[in-house]
Formats: C-alpha cells, structure tokens, sequence
C-alpha cells in the first residue's frame, strides 16, 4: 500500500526548502557593480553586514576621474529583498537614490532609482567587473559650423542657470559663455541667501554673477524676489499685516533697485500655485497655503508686482507659477480668480514653469487668455515623448 501520508510531509519539506527566502549570510560581505549612470559609468564595491539583524550598507565608488567613500542609510533586509538609499548632495540641494537588490544565482540584482529622473539595473557580484569602453566605434571629431545663441541671436535667447561664477571651472564658465547669452540665478538671489536677517544682506556672489554676465555680455534674469521656499522667519515675524507688507516692499525695493539696468526681467512670485485643480469642479482658487497667504492673504501677489513694478516699471515681470512636475498626473491647473485687469495693473505680464522636461503631454495653455497674461516660457523646457 502506498504511504501517502509520508509523501505528503516529505513534499511538503521540499515546498518549503524552494520558498524559504534567502539567508541573511548570504548577502554579507563584499558585492561589486557596475552603473550605466547620467554621470558616467560607475563601479559600486559595496560591502554589506547583518549584525543580529541591523543591517548595514556601504560602498567605495569609482568614477572615470574620482572616488568616494558612501554610507547608505535605510538599509533594510525582507527576505531575498535587500533595500538602502544614498543621499547625495550637490549644492544646497540634497539627492536621494533607492536602491533595491534581490539574491538570484547571478548575484544581486540591483535597481538605482534616481528620484524622478529614471532608474539603472545592474547585477552585483563577487568579482569586480571589468571597465570597458561602452563602444569600440573610433572617435569622430564633430565640427560646430555655427554656435545655436549666435543662429538665432535675432530670434531668442538661449540660456543656462547656475550661480556663476563661483564653484565652476574656468573651463566650465569658458563653455557657459560661449554656447549662452541669458544667465539665471540658481540660488544666490533668493531670499534665504541673499536676505538672511532684516537689514543685512548678503550681495557678494549676485554682484559677482552680474558683472560675470555683463562681462560676457549675457542678459540676466532675476529669481526670485517673493518665494514660499528659502525665505527666512523673520519675514513673518510678529505676523502683523502691516509690518510683513513692509517688510516684502524694502525687500524688493532694495534687490530689484540694485540692480537696476542690470537685469532684464524678473520672477516675482514663485510656485504660488499648487497644482490639483479640478476641470469638472470649476475649481480654480488654489493658492499654497504658504507664509505670505498666512499673513496677507491672496493679496500678497498683488502687492508683490506693484511693488517690483514701482522700483522698474520698465522691465518685465514674471509670475512663475507653476509647480515643479506640476502635471504629473495629468491634472489641470487653473490659475488664481482675479481679473486680467488686475494682473496687468499689478505689474505682471507673463508667467513661465519651472520643469516641463519628460512630460508625455504638453502643457495647456488655454487658461492663459483668462488672466491676461502670456506664456513666455519654460526653464530646462524639453518634451519627451
């Protein structure tokens, strides 16, 4: 007779040996990758631990010209999956990349998400892997027949942004002139920087980017006088109507009468506007609920343009009022209820955005003409489909 019983518990045995989840061993140790990055190939040799369950994740990097030492965080181990993250930083701006890694008999299959920008995979492995040309194609040299400012000279303007010139190379800051002739500020003028406690200011590196740009004869587009970001406290401080109002004009006045004749235009106000506006809803009121709406209500961006208005009537202002990745999920905006009257007598006589790049669908325009306004354009604007 056959024992059915003991065939039952012996495959049962073998279920459970297939799905048992890898050992926490067997990821420890040393693990070497090779990354297809935006920057440039880089080799991970990670080295990762599991002590009595903490899990700890570090690697040395390798690029084509320098190296790094990097400590992850988050580094959490569920199963065969193995997840941490790096933070890098660049700047004032900090970087985040997850990183995702499952046990298979290659190795440790590994995926880089880089925030918003895309993702790499490669598999991890014992062995440190080779650094091979992505091409043996022989190198062609690329004659530039005419730079792309100078065809169109008499159409636009071709720009870049960065606080220039400090921490860029002579040979970076060389290139940057040659191939631009309209330079924004990256950081340098924004509130926090330039403006960190009532009555003193910090104009040492925006001096330094306007000569740079007039020196190399490149007009220069001021950002950003009004901003719910990289503003500091004392802005608001005591949140009197009065005394924040105040404070916003001597801010503008100052900033935007310094540089009189320098700059050619200026974003007013930026990312006032969340995006989520809703077509089916006639919903169209959708101000961030920031420190400025706090104080002064809606009436913040009109006494905003007035003032920047009254310091150089003569120059351009810009409501900068979209959102990064503000269609994201394909959701309508529609801007603040007030009158193209109002707008226009305010000051404002356009708006642009901050990122249209890797969008599937273009920005709509169509609510425009109801603000009395006009698109003027996109920093970094490139559509993907």
């Amino acid at each position: 007779m056959r024992n059915t019983g003991t065939l039952s518990i012996f495959g049962l045995i073998g279920l459970l040996t297939f799905v048992m989840p890898a050992s926490a061993q067997e990821f420890d140790g040393k693990w070497h990758a090779l990354f297809d990055t935006p920057a440039g190939l880089q080799i991970y040799h990670f080295d990762f631990q599991n002590n009595s369950g903490k899990v700890t994740a570090r690697a040395a990097v390798e690029t084509a010209d320098r190296k790094r030492d990097v400590a992850f965080k988050e580094a959490k181990l569920d199963g065969d999956t193995l997840t941490f993250v790096e933070l890098r930083k660049f700047g004032e701006r900090e970087l985040r990349i997850e990183y995702t890694g499952t046990l298979s008999d290659k190795g440790i299959t590994l995926v880089r998400k880089i925030g918003d920008f895309g993702s790499q995979e490669s598999v991890a492995t014992r062995k440190v892997p080779k650094h091979e040309p992505a091409s043996t194609a022989p190198v062609v040299e690329v004659q530039i027949e005419r730079i792309i400012k100078d065809a169109f000279k008499d159409s636009f303007r071709i720009g870049t942004a960065g606080d220039f010139p400090a921490r860029y190379s002579s040979h970076e800051l060389k290139v940057a002139a040659e191939h631009f002739n309209a330079v924004t500020p990256e950081n340098c003028m924004k509130p926090e920087r330039i403006h960190p406690e009532e009555g003193k200011w910090r104009f040492e590196q925006s001096d330094a980017l306007v000569q740079w740009a007039t020196n190399n004869k490149m007009s220069v587009h001021g950002h950003t006088l009004v901003w719910h970001a990289q503003t500091r406290d004392w802005f608001f401080r005591d949140g009197e109507r009065e005394v924040v109002t105040k404070r916003m004009k001597a801010h503008i006045d100052t900033l935007v009468g310094r540089y009189k004749g320098k700059i050619q235009s200026w974003d007013v106000v930026n990312e006032a506007i969340n995006d989520g506006g809703n077509q089916e809803t006639g919903q169209t009121e959708n101000l961030r609920n920031s420190k400025w709406v706090q104080t002064l209500g809606p009436e913040f961006l009109t006494f905003a343009f007035k003032f920047a208005a009254r310091s150089r009537p003569q120059r351009r202002s810009l409501l900068q009022r979209l959102q990064h990745r503000i269609w994201s999920e394909a959701r309508q905006f529609d801007g603040p209820a007030e009158t193209p009257a109002q707008r226009r007598s305010a000051g404002s006589r356009g708006w642009n955005s901050g990122s249209l790049a890797d969008r599937k669908r273009p920005l709509r325009r169509h609510r425009q003409g109801d603000f009395g306004l006009r698109f003027v354009g996109a920093e970094g604007q490139h559509h993907r489909a």
